[in-house]
């Protein structure tokens, strides 16, 4: 049975499950839907399109779209959320937003960039490198209601009117967090939490990958027995420079990290 600190812990990697896998998929399908593989190959050969594009595209990016030796002719499934969100807003011919491209939206407004900018907001801010770890159970409620609302929507734009995005968050956010979890979905976990810019953890789990031939059971006891380490980890090194703080704060900071200190059960 989960206990609070490990609740939060999942409520995170449910979140930036559903941002980094259905809706980079959705993504896809709503970029193809306005510029397919096909034409993205001439829409990036313009001059207008590279000058959008010039200052936006990072080393990696820049190989896949406008590699040395030719040109893209690749598909959409080697372009993850941020490359399909500057396609979509600088290639695709969507109309901005009341506010714009790159800003908040209105809450009223339910456009299809409207949309995209929300999800946007969820993946740069909500579950960026340098937020929480951890997600408030309303704080998970609040945030999910968000995506739904936006999937749904942008779901709704696609000439197929389709729900399997929608059904896809459905069944992800009550899953349970254990050895029922099928393999593809354990393995993006871990892929999920190697990302999650802690280098410690990065390493142990990446050398769990290397020699991923143990059961789907024992794999999770490694996973639950290396996230335990780097909390604890966390919180000793935190203890150590709280060590000149006066008496009063340093009870206060003992009970907090007790507490997050707590067996990490998923």
């Amino acid at each position: 049975m989960e206990n609070i600190q490990q609740k939060e812990i999942v409520n995170m990697l449910r979140v930036v499950y559903v941002i980094n896998y259905p809706c980079t998929e959705l993504f896809r399908d709503i970029l193809r839907q306005h510029v397919t593989e096909i034409q993205m190959t001439g829409r990036l050969l313009e001059e207008g399109t590279q000058k959008l594009l010039r200052g936006y595209l990072g080393t990696d990016l820049k190989e896949i779209l406008y590699p040395q030796n030719g040109y893209f002719t690749g598909d959409y499934t080697c372009l993850d959320f941020s490359a399909l969100y500057r396609l979509i807003r600088n290639v695709s011919g969507i109309p901005a937003h009341q506010k714009g491209w790159g800003k908040s939206p209105n809450p009223s407004d339910h456009s299809v960039s409207a949309n995209i900018e929300r999800l946007r907001k969820i993946r740069n801010v909500d579950t960026a490198h340098g937020a929480s770890k951890t997600l408030k159970e309303h704080e998970f409620q609040t945030l999910w209601k968000k995506i739904e609302n936006s999937i749904e929507e942008l779901e709704k734009s696609l000439p197929w009117k389709s729900t399997k995005y929608k059904d896809e968050l459905t069944k992800w956010k009550t899953c349970p967090f254990d050895s029922t979890l099928p393999n593809d979905k354990f393995i993006i976990l871990q892929k999920i939490i190697s990302e999650l810019k802690d280098d410690e953890l990065q390493r142990k789990l990446q050398s769990k990958m290397d020699s991923f031939e143990e059961t789907l059971q024992s794999s999770f006891s490694s996973l639950i027995e290396t996230m335990n380490a780097s909390i604890e980890n966390q919180s000793v090194q935190a203890k150590q420079k709280e060590t000149h703080k006066p008496q009063g704060e340093m009870d206060a900071l003992e009970e907090t990290h007790t507490s997050k200190s707590t067996l990490f059960g998923l």
